[in-house]
């Protein structure tokens, strides 16, 4: 697992569930590594992995973490 001074913001280490580095969360995910750390992790995460009826909820949880 990498580990990173900077700040992660991929859903599941913002809602507390677990110490996911960004990076490895874009590289599981087969996602864009420029996403990692920054808040557009959140919403690909969305788009990759969360039913589209959950993203209300989710983006109102994590609205200050957002653009």
């Amino acid at each position: 697992m990498t580990t990173s001074s900077r700040k992660n913001y991929n859903i599941n280490t913002l809602r507390g569930i677990t110490h996911y580095d960004d990076m490895d969360v874009c590289e599981t995910l087969g996602l864009d590594t420029s996403l990692a750390y920054t808040p557009d992790i959140i919403q690909a995460q969305l788009d990759r992995d969360v039913d589209p009826s959950l993203h209300k909820e989710i983006h109102k949880e994590l609205k200050p973490f957002l653009k």
